[in-house]
């Protein structure tokens, strides 16, 4: 591929705002395509981020602009068909979470790339996040000894926003667990990176409406997945204050834990003489918390926290691509997220 790679978006609502950030940061594109089902949207997009032409039909998008890469950020319900067309193109594409509501759907559609020649990445790009990178040289170096249990908590209120307003049926479309399926990917895809992507042998989902909002379908979920060596428990909340995603890894030699929305880093380990351990682990505390401080407050400033680590996961997809390397998002993360994904869901309609 030549160094200037030809980029369409297809999707410019909330999220795309954060990738044509994120795309920013990329030398070696070109942004040569935008459309949304929204005229006045496209026009914008393509005004604002400096894209050669702007559609409302991303077929007409695909046949004139050329594209080398797609974004599709569209609804999660229009993937399948959107992809489809992207990789019938000829295009690789780039696709918000989750690529497909179901785990058949993704299967399909990682079958038509391979037989289209194509990439397709599904965007986790909370894999890419610094501070849970962190946590993944934590488990690298052996400094939790051997990990026991990955937990990820989504705490996020739900009622009075746009996955409770009558008017946009969008909202829920295609999800069998309502809205809370949407941020599922994410819980899953972070707690299976930081155990290395492994096999789930088991996996146990409950699913509760406490509010009793129809509307969400379900408020509160919980589930455990069993792997090999660990076990994985992931929950969101849409009940419980203050807005977070915590990630807290425990292993035979101690804990690591982050909250994505409040970054920072906390290590607890029996470090040293057992008595030492306590003054050892505040000394090694009070530097993590000094160097979170000032990333905490550029996401209090940027009012985008949690999307730290989508332009590192795009330099590395188009660096990658360009070079003629692997991905570093394969079927493999996408099938075993998906598989997860779909069990947890199963869950919700027993």
């Amino acid at each position: 591929m030549t160094q200037s790679i030809r980029v369409g978006v297809i999707g410019c609502g909330a999220i795309a705002q954060e990738h044509f950030h994120a795309l920013a940061t990329v030398p070696q594109i070109r942004l040569v395509g935008v459309c949304d089902l929204s005229p006045a949207s496209a026009r914008y997009a393509a005004e604002r981020f400096g894209s050669d032409k702007h559609f409302a039909d991303h077929r007409q998008m695909l046949d004139e602009s050329r594209c080398d890469v797609v974004h599709v950020l569209t609804h999660p319900n229009s993937h399948a068909s959107i992809v489809a067309d992207v990789l019938s193109s000829g295009a690789h594409v780039v696709c918000e979470k989750p690529l497909t509501p179901t785990l058949a759907q993704t299967k399909d559609l990682l079958s038509l790339a391979t037989t289209s020649g194509r990439i397709l990445i599904e965007c986790q790009h909370l894999r890419f996040d610094p501070y849970v990178t962190k946590l993944h040289g934590f488990v690298a170096e052996g400094t939790l000894g051997e990990l026991v249990t990955v937990e990820a908590v989504y705490s996020l209120p739900l009622s009075g926003g746009k996955f409770d307003d009558p008017h946009n049926n969008e909202a829920v479309m295609g999800f069998a667990a309502g809205p809370i399926q949407d941020f599922l990917p994410h819980l899953v895809y972070t707690a299976l990176g930081c155990l290395g992507d492994p096999p789930a042998i088991a996996v146990k989902s409950e699913w509760r409406n406490i509010s009793g909002n129809e509307r969400l379908v379900f408020d509160e979920m919980s589930a455990s997945v069993t792997f090999p060596t660990a076990t994985a428990f992931v929950r969101f909340s849409a009940n419980s204050a203050p807005p977070a995603l915590r990630i807290r890894l425990t292993g035979s030699n101690g804990y690591a834990e982050t909250d994505l929305f409040n970054p920072f880093v906390r290590l607890e380990t029996a470090a040293g003489r057992s008595k030492l351990s306590p003054i050892l682990n505040q000394v090694r505390n009070g530097s993590h918390f000094a160097k979170s401080a000032a990333t905490n407050l550029a996401s209090k400033v940027t009012g985008r926290p949690g999307y730290a680590g989508l332009a590192l996961m795009l330099q590395s997809v188009y660096s990658n691509l360009n070079a003629g390397l692997p991905q570093v998002i394969g079927d493999r993360q996408i099938l075993s997220c998906a598989t997860v994904v779909d069990e947890i869901v199963n869950g919700a309609q027993r």
